[in-house]
């Protein structure tokens, strides 16, 4: 048994290392194809100053290209060509612009024909290094962003890809040790008690990558404010190309925040490590555990959250249309208060005691392309910057397996334990309960945050349209864009106008209106149709340190089938589950 796994062992490293040769060729041409753009952009640049003569045009012509095969395309070009003469010798150009495109608008290359006619007289601006480098349009243009956006794309693609080969088999940076060897996870025996294991987790990897990836980007970004792309282009009134280029820096900025993030909560807390017994993790069965944080003894002074939840982590498509997607298949959150960590010198220990329900698929990591993984994540808000580490735990089905464990069972056991909560932490909804009668009231403008958020990816969308359009673009990628942009503002009103009226009336009825400040449909069912009324996960993201974040909804459901979503959503899932105990007593179902 021993050498068989040994085998697999081997031959997965093996698969990994080819894997990882491979795209690392694609990698040496991403950087290829970037010292291309980027060499074409300081000649783009150097332009600007180059000497001048004059020329005549000798030809002007839209030459079409016709490809075959599956994706067969038509795109038009501009085929101008001018004479000139420097120092007594005389040269023959072809180049616009420092890179001259072809598209897939006619009209595009018909406009660049339009301005240089045969016969007509410009002036032609030469390289004095090799005067038979020239140009008619000196300094930047959209065109110069192509090979470097096709470059940068290949090196994001490639350099994710190798840095998620090179960490897979556990979260940020873990190391998982303990009994039987499980999938892909390393393993030494049982060194943490009988059947008991450890993980360790750091965010000084994920740290790392980020800064590369930052610095990088960053560097390419900035072309454009170096190479004065950006203040040309705006002193000339091109704003489209603005847009476009300053979309790069901002992606820029937004992943260097991430890196700094992360190079700080590594520094601040240090190494966190999960001890836990048993190793693996029985489905339909309790584990328990400690999580020592090396440097939490001075910071951890708040109650900790404690996540726990099954992800279903899949890939869709090929090529460009490849996606990642994360299901929450369950989750659960527990609070362990102040009280309960242990401070140890420098260090703080956090218990953990957490059910596993055995209606959930056990961990599966066969596959990279569609993994399943259990995911324990403890976080505190903390002054400065909030503490937050995720573990992967390996959980199989075994003969310790408890069929009464369900998930059911285990939200009714958290239900039933739920103490008087205040309910206006759910704010700014409204909670209301009288003699007659329990309302829930959500008023519009109630997810700001989402919706500012919205509105900029919005207005990031609609300057890259408008710069796309201000070029010429093809009308089917227009298009997309319309389309895009209408979704989002339809979502964007739907944020900022909704509203929702719960009302659960002694006498045993249940009024419900969904509306847009006031104008919208109103539901009416006795009590004796509603099945439930239970929380629900209405979505789920996976962040940079591997954590699993989820957003709670409430639903009512009926004993026909028919759901009807209160609308109201919050990562608060203890609240959640107090509020729909609440209800369940106004409805008589508990």
């Amino acid at each position: 048994m021993k050498s068989r796994k040994r085998n697999s062992s081997n031959a997965r490293r093996g698969s990994k290392a080819f894997f990882i040769l491979f795209f690392s060729l694609f990698f040496l041409v991403g950087i290829a194809m970037c010292a291309f753009g980027l060499h074409r952009a300081y000649q783009a640049h150097l332009s600007q100053s180059w000497p001048s003569t004059n020329g005549i045009v000798t030809e002007s012509k839209v030459v079409i290209h016709h490809s075959t095969g599956k994706n067969s395309s038509t795109t038009y070009g501009a085929e101008i060509s001018y004479v000139y003469s420097v120092s007594g010798r005389r040269y023959r150009g072809s180049r616009v612009r420092v890179i001259d495109v072809s598209t897939s608008n006619p009209s595009y290359a018909q406009g660049i024909v339009n301005r240089y006619p045969k016969g007509k007289r410009v002036r032609v601006h030469y390289d004095p290094k090799n005067p038979a480098f020239a140009v008619l349009e000196p300094g930047f243009s959209l065109s110069l962003l192509f090979p470097l956006l096709l470059g940068v794309i290949l090196l994001i693609a490639t350099v994710i890809f190798l840095f998620l080969m090179i960490r897979r088999g556990g979260s940020a940076g873990q190391h998982v040790r303990g009994g039987d060897a499980l999938s892909n996870l390393e393993t030494t025996g049982a060194e943490f008690g009988i059947g008991g294991g450890e993980i360790r987790c750091s965010t000084g990897k994920d740290a790392r990558f980020f800064w590369f990836f930052a610095v990088f980007w960053n560097l390419v970004a900035s072309l454009p404010l170096l190479l004065r792309g950006i203040p040309d282009a705006w002193h000339n009134g091109d704003y489209g190309t603005v847009t476009l280029m300053s979309f790069f820096p901002l992606v820029g900025i937004i992943v260097l925040v991430v890196a700094i993030r992360l190079t700080v909560q590594a520094r601040k807390f240090g190494i966190s490590t999960f001890r836990f017994s048993p190793l693996p993790v029985p489905l339909g069965s309790r584990f328990r555990g400690e999580i020592t944080v090396e440097r939490g003894g001075t910071f951890l002074t708040s109650d900790v959250l404690l996540s726990w939840s099954c992800v279903h982590i899949y890939v869709t498509g090929t090529g460009k249309n490849r996606s990642t997607h994360y299901d929450l298949k369950w989750n659960l959150e527990q609070t362990v208060p102040q009280g309960e960590v242990r401070i140890l010198g420098p260090a703080a220990v956090i218990p953990v005691d957490l059910p596993v329900p055995c209606d959930r698929p056990e961990t599966d990591e066969s596959n990279p392309a569609n993994r399943i993984v259990w995911m324990l994540t403890a976080s505190a808000s903390i002054p400065g910057i909030d503490y937050e580490a995720t573990f992967e735990v390996p959980v199989k089905s075994t003969d310790r397996t408890d069929p009464a464990l369900t998930s059911d069972s285990i939200e009714q056991e958290v239900a039933a334990s739920l103490q008087e909560v205040d309910l206006s932490a759910l704010s700014p909804a409204r909670f209301n309960e009288t003699p007659d009668a329990m309302e829930l009231f959500l008023p519009p403008f109630r997810i700001l945050t989402a919706s500012l958020v919205l509105i900029v990816v919005f207005l990031i969308f609609g300057g890259i349209a408008y710069g796309l359009a201000s070029h010429e673009a093809p009308f089917f990628v227009l298009g997309i864009f319309g389309v895009i942009l209408f979704f989002l503002g339809l979502f964007i009103l739907h944020t900022l106008l909704s509203q929702t009226w719960l009302r659960i009336e002694r006498t045993g009825t249940v009024l419900l209106k969904k509306s847009w400040l006031g104008i919208g449909f109103v539901w009416t069912f006795p009590t004796e149709v509603v099945e439930k009324v239970h929380t629900t996960i209405e979505s789920s993201s996976l962040g940079a340190g591997g954590r699993a974040t989820a957003y709670y909804g409430l639903a009512i459901i009926l004993r026909d089938g028919t759901k009807f979503r209160t609308g109201l959503i919050t990562h608060r899932q203890r609240l959640l589950h107090a509020l729909a105990k609440r209800l369940r007593k106004a409805a008589g179902k508990e």
